[in-house]
């Protein structure tokens, strides 16, 4: 088991955008900054308050992997890059095989 063993160095972010093309815009910019490995989306639903009353949006989900180390620097460029006033950015760690955690620091590690 030792090639499929866990490591515990990668941080998975969640955000959202207005509709898939500005999730596709945001993702391609973060991939370009080598400041995460893995972009994933998906159309959802979201229900959320906001300025006092409800609403209902169609928004696409997006699933970013990076290394717990370069965390700090996807969290500035979702700051910078993102479309929304207040987005929604959660982070946590998370396990992985080392054949992955490997390949996700050879990513966000190569940033020019």
């Amino acid at each position: 088991m030792s090639n499929q063993s866990l490591s515990d160095c990668l941080a998975i972010v969640l955000t959202t955008e207005s509709d898939v093309k500005a999730a596709n815009d945001l993702a391609l910019e973060l991939l370009k900054l080598r400041v995460a490995a893995c972009v994933s989306i998906s159309e959802i639903k979201s229900n959320f308050w906001w300025e006092g009353k409800i609403h209902s949006n169609n928004e696409a989900q997006i699933l970013i992997k990076t290394t717990k180390d370069d965390l700090q620097n996807l969290m500035e460029a979702l700051n910078k890059l993102h479309s929304y006033q207040t987005p929604e950015i959660i982070s946590w760690n998370a396990s992985s095989s080392k054949d992955y955690i490997s390949w996700v620091r050879d990513i966000v590690s190569n940033a020019s």
